[in-house]
Order: structure tokens, then sequence, then C-alpha cells
């Protein structure tokens, strides 16, 4: 097979995904808050999903066939301003899913459905003038399993904080 560069050029017509245009929304912020919160979130990561394989043998030979499956976890990054409402945000939606997690006894586990919300991921098309959603999947039933650790030191004197969470889900549809 000879490689053309027409073909190329035809394959990709519709232009190259961009991994910088993107929006997450979450279901259950204000408007106003989802909004700051998206405008903030400098990476997300895509959700995959594996199968879980089995062996089987037949016949001398092995064949594998899948019997369930499993999600990635959803890291997020967000740019932390003096106010710290995007880190309040993360600490207060885990902080619901066991109360008193700040104190050092008497922890209350919540039921999953009092802390769980869905969180939608939109890839943008590569045209920064339309912002016209390619694809778009909803996390469900996703709550923050991490609220991760932030450095500071002298040495950081000329960075911009940023606070990360992880997020685990039931399940991710397609939208």
């Amino acid at each position: 097979m000879s490689f053309r560069i027409d073909d190329f050029k035809a394959a990709i017509r519709p232009g190259l995904a961009r991994s910088n245009r993107y929006l997450v929304e979450f279901d259950s912020a204000s408007r106003d808050q989802s909004e700051k919160l998206n405008l903030l979130c400098d990476a997300v990561t895509w959700p995959g999903r594996g199968l879980l394989t089995s062996e089987r043998y037949t016949n001398m030979r092995n064949s594998r066939s899948a019997y369930a499956f499993n999600v990635e976890d959803v890291n997020l990054s967000f740019i932390l301003t003096n106010d710290w409402e995007t880190w309040d945000f993360l600490e207060q939606w885990q902080g619901s899913s066991i109360q008193n997690i700040e104190s050092l006894n008497g922890y209350i586990l919540n039921l999953k459905r009092d802390y769980v919300r869905d969180v939608v991921i939109r890839h943008l098309d590569s045209s920064k003038e339309s912002n016209q959603t390619v694809k778009s999947i909803r996390l469900i039933n996703a709550f923050p399993t991490a609220l991760n650790s932030m450095e500071l030191g002298n040495a950081n004197e000329n960075e911009v904080m940023r606070c990360s969470a992880t997020l685990a889900y039931d399940n991710w549809e397609i939208l």
C-alpha cells in the first residue's frame, strides 16, 4: 500500500482534535459556580473503560472472554484563586461522603446517593469561534475519592497554585 499525501489530507479534513478544547460541568453546582469551576479547570482526563477477561481452554487452545468491566478514575486539576473557592467546593463535596471527616472520631458514613453527582465532560471542536461540542460524556454517580496535596515552598515564588482531585464513578455514557 502506498502512502499519498492527498489521502492523508482527506482523512483529516474535519480537523484534528485538540486536547485543550473542553468543558467540565458539575450538575449540582450553581450556574455561576459551575462556570467558574469550568474556567479554572486546567486539565481533565477523558475516562477509559477496560474489560475484565478470563481464560478458557478448549481443544488444547486458550481463548479469552469478557465477564465484567471496570472504569478508570478521572483526574481534575484546577488553578487556585486567593478565595480557594475551588478547593472548598471539592473539600465539601468529599466531606459529604463522611460526616465529621475533619474530626478525630464520631465519623458517620452517608449513603452513596447523598454525595454522588453527575459530571459532564465535553470535547469542543478545534474552531475557537464556534465552541461546538464534538463529543460529550457523563460520569454517572461521581464523587471525589482524593483531594490531592499541594506543595507550598519558597522555591515556588512565581508558581500558580493548583488543586487536583480524583473522581470515582459508577460508569460513563456518551451523550
